[in-house]
């Protein structure tokens, strides 16, 4: 076994954690251990709610707490634009079964709202800074105009779906696990996202390139681990689920107990380059709805140190 040459700090947020399986998975197993690294966890679980993730998240890394994190493709072009400290440095392409597969709106039963068409005007529980907010919008445009399209920030994704089950918005945006709790409690799905975007990894531009690429490798271990046994990762996934109880109003405490046995742990791809093309293609349709400001370039944003 290698000595340790850098330590990565890793921050994971508790209510998204599944965002950070794979590091929490390579973690338990050694794999960073074996790659000669050394990755220490911070929790950084907002204690109440974040106006903008994107500024929580680039703090953090000016604060030493998260070197090296992921989100959706949309939302880390964002924060590498405004982010002085860290770059978007690979990328994990869309998978069935994934992640970013498994995004939806949900509406409870006998709402009336039968197709997408129907949520015209009305309220849409989404959290700013996120994927959810871009990909509402980027589903939505194909049955609504989007000065039609109401989004509501409401927050984390427990909070979009607690909003939804009080009747306090129409549709709730959701995903992952909350996915899965939103139709063991009889929410309908009223779309799946046709969205076929991937997850961006962001780190701090003082980790060097050999400690960068050990640390990519490691956490592609794990994947591989992942996506060939879920069914052996499912308790430890649970058990990350089970930290988010606490934070649960009444009606989906009961209903998250029982959801060991039945969770979908979600397959990954293992993180790659980021090509350009792919880069121009979202940033275009970002820039052509006002979503992000026009002028910056691939290389300004991407620093594919560990692939080179």
């Amino acid at each position: 076994m290698q000595k340790a040459v850098h330590t990565v700090n890793q921050g994971i947020n508790n209510l998204a954690y599944y965002w950070s399986f794979p590091e929490i998975v390579a973690h338990a197993k050694g794999c960073y251990k074996n790659e000669g690294i050394s990755v220490v966890f911070h929790d950084i679980t907002p204690s109440e709610v974040v106006p903008n993730k994107s500024e929580m998240y680039k703090e953090l890394q000016k604060e030493g707490k998260q070197d090296a994190y992921h989100a959706a493709e949309y939302v880390c072009i964002t924060r590498a634009i405004s982010n002085t400290t860290g770059k978007i440095v690979a990328y994990s392409p869309w998978v069935k079964n994934g992640l970013n597969a498994s995004f939806g709106l949900y509406v409870k039963p006998n709402a009336g709202i039968k197709i997408p068409a129907d949520l015209k005007g009305k309220s849409i529980a989404i959290e700013k800074g996120t994927g959810s907010y871009y990909t509402t919008i980027e589903d939505l445009e194909k049955s609504i105009p989007r000065e039609q399209i109401k989004l509501t920030q409401i927050g984390d994704p427990h909070l979009r779906l607690e909003a939804l089950v009080r009747g306090e918005v129409a549709a709730a945006s959701v995903m992952g696990p909350y996915a899965d709790l939103a139709e063991r409690i009889g929410m309908v799905k009223l779309m799946e996202s046709s969205r076929r975007k991937g997850t961006l990894m962001i780190v701090k531009n003082d980790i060097d390139s050999s400690t960068l690429a050990a640390y990519i490798r490691a956490t592609n271990k794990a994947i591989h681990k992942i996506n060939t046994k879920p069914d052996e990762h499912r308790a430890l996934y649970f058990k990350w689920f089970s930290k988010i109880i606490p934070r649960l109003v009444d009606e989906l405490r009961s209903p998250v107990k029982k959801m060991q046995s039945s969770m979908t742990v979600p397959k990954w791809k293992e993180w790659e380059k980021y090509s350009k093309s792919a880069f121009e293609d979202i940033y275009g349709w970002m820039v052509d709805r006002k979503l992000v400001e026009a002028g910056h370039k691939y290389e300004e944003l991407v620093d594919l140190r560990s692939f080179r």
